[in-house]
């Protein structure tokens, strides 16, 4: 006859997610979808900053939230209902990048007590994001290490539309609407990764027995989860800097609603749009060159 000690114990999944536009909320139910139908017990946890922040986003607002990205005041969030003493075996976090940082409701986890759950559990990281999510993505990775976690497998679903999504997306959020501007495409999820998410749950549920082992590697080891699109890393550095240097004036000139915040996020915004219109593609350019003049080198040598 069994004893109790000798039942399996149902494997318990926190998720932890922070979803504004609605995409980290749909792709964390296509991919959890096979572990809840192995009937692992799954305890959701959706982040609420109080007051909300709104879907879309009206006029210029969105930008009045980019010092706190960036290391201002972080929101408020409702009461969190998990227990952080609970020993989970698996911690899932949804986020996205905003300002190339992890959205402030995300960062605001991170200060919270109950962030303590993630000492010594195994981390899987859910992103969507336009291409430019690798400076975000390390931030992330050092708030979940600096309280005790172990973040090991990355999953990066971006926009489809490459360049444009520096058009489109600001247009998402703002109207609500995907349909595309123009001729550009809509802001969509990338197809070819959106089909992968109930297959990437799959290898996850079946490596359940390695979820508490943190010397076994990743669970996505050999599949291609989180693509970057290395043509963007040099804009990236040149926006990373931008930003810091206009979240740290934006500070300086006032808090969270007042006019002089608005009116410095409007000047950020309008100068970030030339950014994008005239550095991106100097970047892009200069780039593709150095690809070219390296592949060249590569030719020209000897073989040996």
């Amino acid at each position: 006859m069994d004893t109790l000690d000798d039942v399996p114990k149902m494997k318990k999944i926190l998720v932890i997610y922070y979803s504004n536009s609605g995409d980290v909320k749909s792709v964390l139910a296509s991919l959890l979808q096979p572990l809840q139908a192995a009937s692992f017990e799954v305890t959701w946890q959706p982040l609420s900053p109080i007051p909300p922040y709104p879907f879309p986003w009206q006029g210029g607002r969105f930008f009045e939230v980019f010092p706190d990205a960036l290391g201002g005041d972080l929101p408020l969030l409702a009461p969190l209902e998990f227990d952080p003493d609970t020993d989970f075996d698996l911690v899932i976090i949804g986020w996205q990048v905003w300002f190339l940082r992890p959205s402030p409701p995300i960062q605001a986890f991170f200060r919270s007590h109950h962030a303590k759950v993630l000492s010594g559990k195994r981390v899987i990281a859910v992103g969507c994001s336009r291409q430019m999510w690798r400076s975000a993505y390390l931030h992330l990775t050092k708030e979940v290490t600096d309280r005790g976690g172990h973040l090991m497998d990355n999953i990066a679903v971006t926009h489809r539309g490459g360049f444009s999504t520096f058009i489109t997306t600001p247009h998402m959020l703002t109207t609500g609407k995907r349909d595309g501007v123009l001729f550009l495409p809509g802001t969509e999820l990338d197809p070819a990764s959106v089909g992968t998410h109930s297959e990437l749950g799959r290898r996850i549920r079946d490596a359940s027995e390695r979820w508490r082992d943190l010397q076994s590697g990743g669970l996505l080891r050999g599949l291609e989860t989180a693509k970057y699109a290395e043509n963007y890393a040099l804009a990236e550095k040149i926006g990373n800097a931008y930003m810091c240097a206009w979240g740290y004036a934006a500070r300086l000139i006032g808090g969270r609603g007042t006019w002089s915040r608005s009116i410095a996020a409007r000047v950020f915004g309008l100068l970030l749009l030339l950014l994008i219109l005239i550095i991106v593609p100097i970047t892009l350019i200069l780039t593709s060159i150095a690809k070219s003049c390296g592949s060249l080198v590569d030719r020209m040598k000897p073989k040996t």
